[in-house]
C-alpha cells in the first residue's frame, strides 16, 4: 500500500487484465481474500508505480479537449483535436445518442 496526497492506494495484480494495477482503497467495496498470491517483479517500486499511474505516464492515449465556455454558460461547445480515433469514437457516440433521443420521443 502507498499513501499519496492523503489517499491510500493498493498496488496488486489484476487477473482479468493480466497487469499490475493501482486501486484507491476508498473505492474498494466488499473485499475478499482469493486463492493465489501476487509476487511483485524484482526491483518493483510501488511508489513509483502509483506516481506514474497518477500522471500522464499511466495513460495509453494523450487527449486534448478544448472547452470554449465559462461556468455560467454550461453546457459548452468543445472541440476534440487529438487523437483522431477519439474524434471518430465521439462521432459514433453522438450518432447513437441521437438515435436514443429519437426512440425516446413520443409518437405524434
Amino acid at each position: 500500500m502507498v499513501v499519496h496526497a492523503r489517499r491510500w492506494h493498493l498496488v496488486g495484480h489484476d487477473h482479468l487484465r493480466g497487469a499490475i494495477r493501482m486501486y484507491r482503497l476508498d473505492g474498494i467495496g466488499g473485499p475478499a481474500e482469493l486463492p493465489g498470491r501476487f509476487t511483485p517483479p524484482d526491483g518493483f517500486d510501488p511508489m513509483a508505480h502509483v506516481l506514474r499511474t497518477l500522471t500522464l505516464g499511466g495513460w495509453t492515449h494523450r487527449v486534448e479537449v478544448w472547452l470554449d465556455t465559462d461556468l455560467e454558460s454550461l453546457p459548452w461547445p468543445f472541440m476534440v483535436t487529438n487523437p483522431p480515433a477519439l474524434v471518430t469514437a465521439l462521432a459514433e457516440h453522438v450518432a447513437a445518442l441521437g438515435q436514443a433521443v429519437a426512440r425516446s420521443r413520443p409518437a405524434p
